[in-house]
């Protein structure tokens, strides 16, 4: 079980007393959406990246599956997984939008790299970012592909100007 993580994890908190350990989808409680955190950061209402972190981990602790779990809170299981995390991977399908484009990028694919990090005591958490939009998808590290962002976009003069005369800024 040692190159099966799922199954390593899964035994691990079976071990440590979680009931259902085999929890592996989560997301907000059962009728309701949203990580709240583009909303925070919308309002100003937020220090750090770790508060950001932990309203993700709060409104993602609900977890579903087979044999009836819709949206049963497991915020035990979820904060090992977190624990466990080295890496996130985040796919973008679009040449339209990247990742300072739309808030969903920060509200999730963001706070959920400061949840892990927060479970793993501030040690990092890699993220990595694939574009399959072209033949050849291949993962970016989450830096590099910011780095290209801001220098084609934000800090772009013409695409700037552009974005302003076309009422978009």
């Amino acid at each position: 079980s040692e190159m099966n993580y799922i199954k390593k994890h899964t035994l691990d908190l079976q071990q440590e007393g979680c009931e259902r350990p085999t929890s592996r989808l989560f997301s907000n409680p059962a009728g309701d959406y949203g990580s709240m955190v583009n909303e925070r950061v919308g309002t100003g209402d937020w220090k750090d990246g770790n508060e950001l972190g932990s309203t993700w981990e709060s409104r993602n602790a609900y977890s579903y599956g087979r044999k009836g779990e819709r949206g049963s809170q497991r915020n035990d299981v979820l904060s090992k997984l977190l624990s466990t995390t080295d890496r996130i991977v985040q796919e973008i399908d679009s040449v339209e939008y990247g990742l300072t484009d739309i808030q969903e990028y920060y509200a999730n694919t963001g706070a959920l790299k400061k949840a892990a990090e927060n479970n793993r005591n501030g040690r990092r958490v890699n993220v990595s970012i694939v574009e399959t939009y072209g033949s050849k998808p291949k993962p970016k590290e989450l830096e590099s592909v910011l780095r290209l962002e801001y220098r084609s976009k934000l800090l772009n003069p013409k695409w700037a100007e552009a974005m302003i005369s076309q009422g978009s800024g």
